[in-house]
């Protein structure tokens, strides 16, 4: 007993101290990884990585439990073939890593090739490796795997190596629970919010089939006593819910869509001019005056068509909805290129009753409207979002009493990152 620790001490005290910097940057680096919002594999990839470099061993390799827990499956590695990653795996007490998860203890081998319960991947070459060490990874009692460290060459695993690998493999399983937790949690609250869309959606439909039902009704009724004029403005009436039914399920469509925009060569002028011809006879209708302020010879930007088209959309009608009130209601339309920050900068402005400082902060939130039960808080929140996907900003600038301006601001070039429509 005597000479085995005199053997460990020699070990430790012939220890280069390069190696003990890159063991203990190793430790550090791996510590980052609790309380990421990395992806799990994204972090098990790194953290193989990483221990591969700490030690110059040849391979380094996470198996997990699989989902019915009889068996563990190679999730991470580095000196394996990437083709065996989520396909390889040991059932319970089945070769080297099989058997540390079924018995929960680490395995030091000098020469795993001759040990019975040596075993390799389907298809690997691991028989190409002589050395193996292998810890079981827990989650508190719970084992949930082990990490395994190969060499090629013959190597006496020493008290220090079991150190530094338990000590990663309790990092490991640290990180794995803090990942789970967080997933769990953004989960739950993607569930929450789902739960609450759901009511806030139904909410609003149901208001619009309410008047509509009752529009259709007097249509009804006003057919029955062969009255045209009134049956006309009773029909006016479902035309204008059919028209929020319309938006509202466009908006749900453009918040919820993750597609990248597809970028084309387009002319924003042209877009505001298609939108105006379209709603004219509504805006004309509710007495409100449009003033298109569009520069001459904008130039030609990257964005997607239908995208942008659906959030100036909303932005131009929702300006008209807060002139609801309003006599001699305007809406003002500009355009004009910062050539400087290579942006084009669109405003849609109003003269309404404009928009409390204490409620600015909370505009682009899904679900928040100022206009009580006549809005449903989507098409902001959706419009944002398409602004941001094309890497531009929209901000608010707004006085109690003065009306409001959206101010949004698109690249002038393409970004690198986004998809082009050929």
């Amino acid at each position: 007993m005597e000479d085995l620790q005199n053997h460990e001490e020699n070990n430790w005290s012939k220890k280069d101290p390069h190696q003990f910097t890159q063991e203990f940057e190793a430790l550090l680096q791996i510590s980052y990884f609790v309380d990421s919002a990395m992806a799990l594999h994204d972090i098990l990839d790194k953290i193989v990585e990483i221990t591969v470099h700490a030690k110059e061993v040849d391979v380094c390799s996470i198996y997990l439990k699989d989902e019915a827990g009889h068996g563990i499956v190679l999730r991470a590695s580095r000196g394996l073939s990437p083709n065996l990653i989520n396909q390889a795996r040991y059932e319970s007490g089945e070769g080297i890593p099989g058997w540390v998860f079924a018995n929960g203890e680490t395995l030091a081998l000098s020469d795993a090739q001759e040990d019975e319960r040596f075993q390799t991947e389907e298809n690997s070459s691991a028989g190409e490796f002589k050395s193996w060490l292998c810890v079981p990874l827990y989650i508190r009692e719970e084992i949930i795997g082990c990490l395994s460290i190969r060499m090629r060459e013959r190597y006496e695993f020493d008290k220090s190596d079991l150190l530094l690998y338990e000590t990663i493999a309790r990092q490991i399983g640290i990180v794995i629970e803090k990942s789970r937790l967080y997933f769990d949690k953004i989960d739950a609250e993607r569930m929450g919010a789902i739960g609450l869309s759901l009511s806030e959606i139904s909410h609003s439909i149901k208001n619009i089939l309410s008047n509509m039902q009752g529009s259709m009704y007097l249509v009804e009724s006003c057919l029955a006593r062969n009255d045209i004029s009134c049956a006309r403005e009773a029909w006016d009436l479902v035309r204008r819910s059919n028209r929020k039914i319309a938006r509202l399920v466009q908006n749900m469509l453009s918040f919820s869509r993750s597609a990248k925009p597809h970028l084309e060569r387009n002319n924003l002028n042209a877009l505001i001019t298609d939108i105006l011809e379209q709603i004219e006879r509504t805006l004309e209708n509710k007495n409100i005056t449009v003033e298109p302020r569009l520069e001459t010879d904008l130039p030609e930007s990257w964005f997607d068509y239908d995208h942008i088209y659906d959030a100036v959309m909303n932005l131009v009608t929702n300006a008209a909805d807060s002139l609801a009130d309003v006599e001699n209601g305007q809406v003002e339309i500009r355009t004009k290129t910062d050539r400087e920050n290579k942006q084009i900068i669109l405003t849609v402005r109003d003269n309404g009753c404009g928009i409390p400082k204490e409620l600015q902060s909370k505009i682009f939130q899904l679900f928040f409207t100022t206009k009580g039960a006549q809005g449903t808080g989507i098409g902001l929140a959706c419009t944002r979002k398409i602004i941001e996907e094309h890497g531009g900003k929209i901000s608010l600038e707004s006085e109690s009493g003065e009306g409001a301006a959206f101010i949004v601001r698109l690249p002038l070039e393409k970004p690198e990152h986004q998809q082009t429509l050929v």
